[in-house]
């Protein structure tokens, strides 16, 4: 078994694309560790990404009908792409999506911009051909704008009776865990470069994802796993060092100390972790007063012990 280990998959599987075939022992088959909330997925889109440029004619913003406005025709296509509703259609992988992720243009509120840039993320499903969808997203996007391609990874598509899904099926129902495959996913993963690369462009190797938390805050501002993993503590939880339910919060867990300049007053259950309350698995990231909007100084270093599931979960509380 080999374990690789690989970033910069959200800007385009950049660290799996610096591979080489030399680098791994070939063969598969591959697990792609994403999250998908312990389901077996055998297979996710690909993706296309495009980059859509246009050329214009600057002019004083006080004479814009002198210029040439290369945001507006670039603003057209992207209101034009954003609206199409008739891309391709696959059985088991959906539709096409299409979403405009960056538009750039201009240098001066009062200069007309002579140069624009869109870049497009479209998913795409099996059978689609990248040429034949680039021309389709040149045709929306009208006259005067340049399309090229900027990423193309293919679509991951394990058929669901392969023995090595049998494998994973069997791990998970060992384990307790729901063994049916689920839908392919509509994001991308490493796999679309890896597969290829420890088998070939022709056959690559069996591919599953499969790993804990959600899929859908997978890309958002805090990623989470399903709230019946853990159970908040109550107050009758053992707490830091007294041991048992404080009537007061502990020493060491005052939080009061830890406000901003000029609010060192008794700790409040609001922001007191040993209170049970607002207890969150936050790692690396500044705590902010939720009155105030202003930092702490320092955490609390408190830390709560959850039983619920049997396990000893720490989650430090500041």
């Amino acid at each position: 078994m080999q374990v690789v280990l690989t970033a910069g998959e959200e800007t385009g599987c950049t660290g799996a694309l610096a591979l080489r075939a030399a680098d791994l022992a070939t063969g598969g088959p591959l697990l792609v560790a994403e999250p998908t909330a312990n389901r077996l997925v055998p297979g996710h889109k690909g993706v296309h990404w495009l980059e859509l440029t246009a050329t214009g004619r600057a002019a004083h913003g006080s004479a814009p009908e002198l210029g040439d406005n290369a945001v507006v025709r670039l603003a057209r296509a992207a209101v034009a792409l954003h609206d199409h509703t008739g891309w391709p259609r696959h059985d088991s992988f959906g539709a096409v999506t299409a979403n405009v992720g960056v538009l750039t243009g201009g240098v001066q509120p009062n200069v007309v911009p002579d140069a624009a840039r869109l870049l497009l993320d479209t998913r795409t499903v099996p059978g689609l051909d990248a040429a034949d969808h680039r021309a389709a997203v040149a045709a929306l996007a009208g006259e005067g704008v340049a399309v090229a391609d900027h990423l193309v990874l293919p679509v991951v598509d394990t058929a669901p009776e392969h023995p090595f899904c049998a494998l994973v099926q069997d791990a998970l129902r060992a384990g307790g865990q729901d063994p049916e495959p689920a839908p392919p996913a509509r994001f991308f993963t490493d796999g679309s470069v890896l597969a290829p690369l420890l088998g070939t462009l022709e056959a690559p190797c069996p591919t599953v994802v499969l790993g804990p938390g959600e899929p859908d805050s997978a890309t958002s501002a805090t990623s989470v796993a399903r709230r019946r993993r853990w159970t908040p503590p109550s107050r009758s939880t053992p707490c830091c060092s007294t041991g048992g339910a404080p009537a007061r919060p502990a020493a060491g867990c005052a939080l009061g100390r830890d406000r901003p300049e000029g609010r060192r007053r008794e700790p409040n259950p609001r922001w007191c972790s040993c209170w049970g309350r607002r207890i969150r698995p936050t790692v690396g990231k500044q705590d902010v007063d939720q009155r105030t909007r202003r930092p702490f100084r320092r955490r609390c270093e408190s830390r709560h012990r959850l039983a619920s599931t049997g396990l000893g979960v720490e989650v430090r509380a500041y």
